[in-house]
């Protein structure tokens, strides 16, 4: 199981698979870096290592954030001066903290397993990480009172919202579930604006009281968080089906401003 205890924030090269494969087993994500990778695209060489195959994309953000896209599905999160879309992607454009999320805001539970985030360029100040143990944290919960599990599980539980005026776009499922490939326990949640909470409260019984044990875990204080600033050239390989990551509020530099590069994946590192 997951845990953040002892956490390892070593950077690995890429040559160091066991290492990298070992640590994103054992706490959910783990740290690269990529200086000794000799192409411009850093992302691309990390996948291929990890047989991640390649770098999907989702029919919403194709829809309506292209522009954020580039040839191979990688999303650029950051100033984009010369290219503009219609709707500006409030995590992808803003320097506002992003609450807790996995990847995928509209995608069934299990579609996106693995994230991979490069930082190109930091922010002049704050940005850093922040993740969630959220496999444990439901671990946890369940060691100390089995009911307060399955309300995780009703296809009701939570549904997450596009918020974007103008986009009418959904996804309404269960939070906890299992992989049939993998056969792994995995979770589906966020702790921002996406998430309609009052409809699976509605519908699913006992759900309010557990989500609001995951939200107290949540907290930056908890044994279930961490966080951490990301470095030029450090990328992050995150379980997208375990734990959940945002950010914090940043200021920028005009003439370097903050530029991350995320790649998203539905196999496992292997």
């Amino acid at each position: 199981m997951i845990t953040f205890s002892a956490l390892n924030l070593n950077k690995y090269t890429i040559n160091e698979l066991t290492e990298i494969k070992s640590t994103f087993y054992q706490q959910g994500f783990v740290l690269i870096d990529t200086h000794s990778i000799n192409a411009k695209d850093k992302i691309s060489p990390v996948a291929n290592a990890l047989n991640l195959g390649e770098a999907a994309t989702t029919a919403y953000n194709k829809k309506y954030f292209d522009y954020k896209l580039t040839a191979d599905n990688m999303a650029v999160i950051g100033d984009l001066p010369n290219r503009k879309g219609k709707i500006n992607h409030e995590g992808f454009e803003s320097n506002n903290a992003q609450g807790l999320h996995v990847d995928g805001t509209i995608e069934p539970l299990g579609s996106i397993q693995t994230s991979l985030l490069y930082c190109k360029q930091p922010a002049k100040f704050g940005g850093e990480s922040i993740v969630f143990n959220l496999i444990g944290a439901i671990n946890h919960l369940a060691k100390n009172d089995l009911s307060l599990i399955q309300p995780l599980f009703d296809p009701n539980a939570l549904t997450r919202a596009s918020t974007y005026e103008g986009i009418n776009e959904s996804h309404t499922g269960p939070i906890l579930g299992y992989h049939l490939e993998t056969k792994r326990l995995i979770a589906r949640f966020a702790i921002n604006i996406t998430c309609q909470w009052q409809e699976g409260f509605d519908k699913v019984p006992g759900l309010q009281r557990t989500i609001k044990h995951l939200f107290e875990m949540a907290k930056e204080d908890s044994p279930y968080t961490a966080k951490f600033p990301l470095q030029s050239g450090t990328l992050m390989v995150m379980d997208n089906s375990r734990i959940c990551h945002g950010r914090a509020a940043y200021i920028d530099c005009t003439e370097n401003p903050r530029t991350m590069i995320r790649g998203i994946y539905s196999q496992l590192p292997s």
